[in-house]
C-alpha cells in the first residue's frame, strides 16, 4: 500500500542519520587504520634498528607492502567519509 511507504520528507531525515552513522563508523575504521599503521611501521623501523631485518630484505619488502596495504585501506575510508559528508550536504539542501 503506498501510504504506508514513508514520505519523502522521512525518508530524507532517516538517510541524513544512515550517513550520518556511517560517516561516523567509516571515523571510528580510519582511526583504527592510523593506529595500525603507526604500530606496523614502529615494528619495522624497530626490526630494522636491532638488524633483524636488513633494509631491501624480502622481509623489509613484506612490511613495506603490509603498510601501503594499510595506507590504501586509510585512503578508501577517507574517499568513503567524504562520498557520505557529500550526501550528508546534498540531504540537507534538499530540505
Amino acid at each position: 500500500n503506498i501510504d504506508k511507504l514513508p514520505k519523502c520528507s522521512e525518508f530524507k531525515i532517516n538517510s541524513g542519520k544512515y550517513y550520518k552513522a556511517a560517516m561516523k563508523e567509516e571515523e571510528k575504521q580510519k582511526k583504527s587504520k592510523q593506529n595500525e599503521k603507526k604500530k606496523l611501521q614502529a615494528s619495522l623501523d624497530n626490526a630494522v634498528k636491532k638488524g633483524q631485518i636488513k633494509k631491501y630484505s624480502q622481509e623489509w619488502y613484506d612490511m613495506v607492502n603490509d603498510i601501503h596495504a594499510v595506507d590504501a585501506e586509510i585512503d578508501e575510508c577517507t574517499a568513503n567519509i567524504e562520498n557520505y559528508q557529500n550526501e550528508i550536504t546534498k540531504n540537507e539542501s534538499n530540505k
